[in-house]
């Protein structure tokens, strides 16, 4: 039995890519804003978008002062992803400390990131989640 079990692990971590392909992540960077104004504190989340064809890792980059970066060894993949913007008011209270959230859900686009280093920005509509939108 516990031949079969460490032969399942193996095929489940091949399958998960592990010690697979190599995969190319880059930096994405920018400004994060609510009808053109910085979003003070939050959180941007990229991930592949597999409706797409895209495959990768999900990666996250704070938002402080209406800027955020990923961090090259854990950025994005290139081409089709999902962006999900979690944004907050950046005033800190017993409950979270990025503050309250300024809506929801969390704003989602699609866009297609080049393979290699970038800026995108991001403008979330002014009374986006306010009006159930």
């Amino acid at each position: 039995m516990s031949r079969l079990m460490v032969g399942l692990a193996f095929v489940l971590a091949l399958n998960c890519g592990c010690g697979g392909e190599d995969l190319q992540l880059y930096q994405v960077k920018g400004q994060v804003t609510i009808g053109g104004k910085p979003i003070e504190a939050g959180e941007v989340v990229i991930e592949p978008d597999g409706k797409k064809g895209n495959t990768g890792t999900q990666c996250r980059a704070p938002i402080k002062g209406g800027q955020y970066q990923t961090p090259k060894e854990t950025g994005a993949v290139g081409g089709h992803v999902v962006i999900r913007v979690h944004a907050y008011d950046g005033k800190p209270h017993p409950e979270n400390e990025l503050g309250s959230a300024l809506f929801y859900p969390p704003y989602e686009i699609q866009a297609e990131l080049p393979n290699g280093d970038t800026e995108y920005d991001i403008d979330v509509p002014s009374g986006y989640g306010n009006d159930g939108n």
